[in-house]
Order: structure tokens, then C-alpha cells, then sequence
């Protein structure tokens, strides 16, 4: 964390709190307008992805997950102008992408009764403690 209310995520993360904002819309409108307002906040990036070291093909990375593979060949261009190579391909960086950093929102007052707002808040400052955690 880098001041009291921002902490740093993956853009992956991101995407996902974005996505969970959209799935919440309909229920909790203001909630998911409070959300989409912190993730619009401006990115700080440290130094960038890093240097692309090479690619990867999509196709062979599938073929890992799938345990069909335990190797892939590693590509010194993307193969986006080498039709052969079969599909998209993956860079490869030599650093963990950059973190982004975000000012996480006030947490709710703590209830101590089972209300529908004791728990709507119980859920936000959960929310909140696993974001943290996640990014620790």
C-alpha cells in the first residue's frame, strides 16, 4: 500500500472487480457505482511489464494445461506474420507486470445485528479485507 486508502493490484484483479461491479448493478446500484468510481482512479505504474523475452504459442500453453505437454517452444517473434505457427501467442516479460494502484473506499460502520444493512456492510468491509489481503 502506498498511502491509507490506495492499495496495489494486478490489472487482472481489476478486470475482475470491474465484473463484479457490472454483475452487481442490478441489485446494489449504488454499491456498484461506488466500485466503478475507485477503479476509474487514475493507474500508477511502476516500470512497465519489463522486457519481452519471447513468445509462447497459445496453442502449446493449452496443451500444458491440459497435462498433453510439458514443454513449448519458445518464439523470438509473436507469429502474427508467420501463419505456420497456428493462432495468437503470449509474451513472455522478465518481470512481473507492473502493479496498479488504487484508492480502496471508506469500510462501512461495523453492525453487530443481522439487518439487512449489518450484513450488506459486513460483506463490503469483507470485501475489503481480501483485497488487501490479496495484494499484500
Amino acid at each position: 500500500m502506498t498511502k491509507d486508502k490506495t492499495v496495489t493490484m494486478s490489472r487482472e484483479l481489476d478486470a475482475q472487480l470491474k465484473d463484479i461491479a457490472d454483475r452487481i448493478e442490478h441489485n446494489y446500484p449504488n454499491t456498484a457505482k461506488e466500485l466503478r468510481a475507485i477503479l476509474a482512479a487514475p493507474i500508477v505504474e511502476a516500470d512497465g511489464m519489463g522486457e519481452v523475452i519471447g513468445y509462447v504459442d497459445q496453442w502449446e500453453l493449452d496443451r500444458i494445461d491440459k497435462k498433453q505437454a510439458h514443454w513449448a517452444t519458445l518464439w523470438n517473434s509473436d507469429g502474427s506474420t508467420n501463419p505456420s505457427r497456428g493462432g495468437p501467442s503470449v509474451a513472455l516479460f522478465a518481470s512481473q507486470p507492473a502493479p496498479v494502484a488504487v484508492a480502496l473506499p471508506e469500510r462501512k460502520q461495523d453492525f453487530d445485528d443481522f439487518t439487512f444493512d449489518g450484513c450488506r456492510d459486513a460483506g463490503w468491509n469483507a470485501c475489503l479485507d481480501k483485497v488487501k489481503e490479496m495484494n499484500r
